[in-house]
């Protein structure tokens, strides 16, 4: 049976590396993958290590730093930053319904103080 998409983001840790991963144009490093995801190293390691195997990413030696990167090529990629992209939309539009809400609190407050000591 061929690889699925549930099947890829199937743990939190395959789910954030996969997210940290395709948001960067550049490989980078294990080291680099743990200080942005904030998972443990262990966790880090099997994600990539299965994601590598799978073909999803790409791993390359550069002197003693072991890189990967999201693979361009394989099939489930547009699926994977299609998820990840509906999902930054879902948080803007949630951060600007908070925004707005704050804003129209602010800017009643201010109308009240134009109110109450004058303009």
């Amino acid at each position: 049976m061929p690889l699925q998409i549930s099947d890829v983001i199937s743990s939190k840790a395959r789910f954030k590396v996969l997210k940290c991963l395709e948001q960067q144009f550049e490989p980078i490093s294990l080291r680099e993958v743990i200080s942005l995801t904030e998972l443990p190293i262990r966790s880090v390691e099997l994600a990539l290590k299965s994601l590598v195997k799978e073909r999803i990413l790409k791993d390359y030696r550069k002197k003693r730093s072991h890189l990967f990167q999201l693979r361009e090529d394989h099939l489930l990629t547009p699926s994977i930053k299609s998820i990840f992209q509906a999902l930054r939309n879902t948080e803007l539009e949630q951060r600007a319904k908070t925004y707005t809400k704050e804003a129209n609190k602010a800017l009643a407050f201010a109308q009240s103080a134009i109110d109450l000591f004058g303009k």
